[in-house]
């Protein structure tokens, strides 16, 4: 099969001018989530490619399969743009994986909310999906007002509860400390013994904890499982969309989120093409499909949205560089107090 790489070096050799080629191609590739490879490939990254005259490669893979492409390739990069989950670009950033983003570089900093800017510039939440309750609309038609309602009796053998090791229970654990403290999320979060307290509290009500995320909500689109404390809109809200009898709440204690993020990749090739296509992420078009399409919380604020997505300043960033350092305990801790 005749690759695009085949094609441009016989079109090379044809014109018999191989360097003015290469010197007229700007070409980036792009590490970025498998599942929006569809909206990236038929949508975004056309529009950028007609407005800049260039190529745009989409390697569409899960955050710790692009950290480890940036790991491997740190001496001589192949990805220009790498979007990942925050935890996991926490770790690129410690291990100097990736470059500043700058408002002189960037110029669609200009656009999003200033929360939207993490680490002092090192990346760029372009969304945010909302982390709530999940519920299953037929065996809770009234939904879930409050987070504290799951360890109501009426919820026995009747939760999914998703493992430690998945990253949104993370959320679980913080709303356990407030619940058993009183406490804000923001002191909450720290409070991990009050939080593990609170868990343990909930096991009577939990039918399944699972690893995997399809595990999970397979029980609660079938309505196995009631509800499932720690799902994202990019789930629910999708599903919901296409007739599943499942919602999100949007509990009264608050919501929280999984920043999802882009930044320039250290050395990378054709820099400025880079952070052209983050500019390009930031901008209201984009924005707009990232909300229609996912449901997320848009770092855009002038993007319209529509009802059960809320503005990134009324959901609760988690302290991801604390989660990342205990995370490993706090698994072996979940196994052994809550799970056992």
């Amino acid at each position: 099969m005749t690759t695009r790489r085949h094609f441009l070096i016989g079109t090379a050799a044809l014109l018999g001018a191989p360097a003015i080629v290469r010197a007229q191609t700007k070409e980036i590739v792009v590490g970025g989530p498998g599942g929006m490879a569809g909206l990236m490939r038929d949508e975004i990254i056309p529009a950028f490619e007609k407005r800049t005259g260039a190529k745009v490669l989409f390697e569409g893979s899960r955050s710790v399969v692009n950290l480890q492409k940036l790991q491997t390739g740190k001496d001589k990069p192949a990805m220009s743009v790498v979007m990942m989950d925050e935890d996991i670009m926490l770790r690129a950033g410690v291990e100097g994986l990736i470059a500043p983003v700058t408002p002189s570089g960037v110029k669609g900093l200009s656009m999003v909310v200033p929360v939207a800017i993490a680490k002092d510039g090192m990346w760029v939440r372009y969304k945010t999906p909302r982390v709530a309750v999940a519920f299953n609309s037929t065996r809770v038609p009234g939904g879930v007002p409050t987070w504290a309602e799951l360890w109501d009796g009426k919820y026995r053998g009747k939760l999914a509860v998703p493992h430690m090791s998945l990253t949104s229970t993370a959320n679980v654990l913080t709303i356990a400390a407030h619940l058993e403290t009183g406490k804000p999320f923001q002191e909450a979060q720290y409070d991990v013994d009050a939080g593990f307290k609170k868990l343990r509290a909930l096991k009577p009500n939990v039918m399944a904890f699972y690893n995997n995320g399809q595990q999970g909500q397979a029980l609660l689109e079938q309505g196995e499982a009631w509800a499932i404390p720690g799902e994202i809109t990019s789930y629910v809200l999708l599903r919901k969309g296409e007739g599943v009898k499942i919602d999100l709440a949007a509990p009264k204690e608050g919501s929280f989120g999984i920043p999802s993020c882009v930044a320039e990749v250290k050395g990378a090739p054709n820099a400025e093409l880079a952070r052209e296509f983050i500019t390009e992420l930031l901008d209201a078009p984009a924005q707009k499909l990232f909300a229609e399409r996912y449901f997320d919380s848009p770092a855009n604020p002038s993007t319209p949205v529509g009802p059960g997505i809320m503005p990134p300043s009324e959901i609760f960033n988690t302290d991801w560089e604390f989660v990342s350092k205990n995370r490993a305990a706090w698994i072996e801790r979940f196994d052994r107090e809550v799970v056992a």
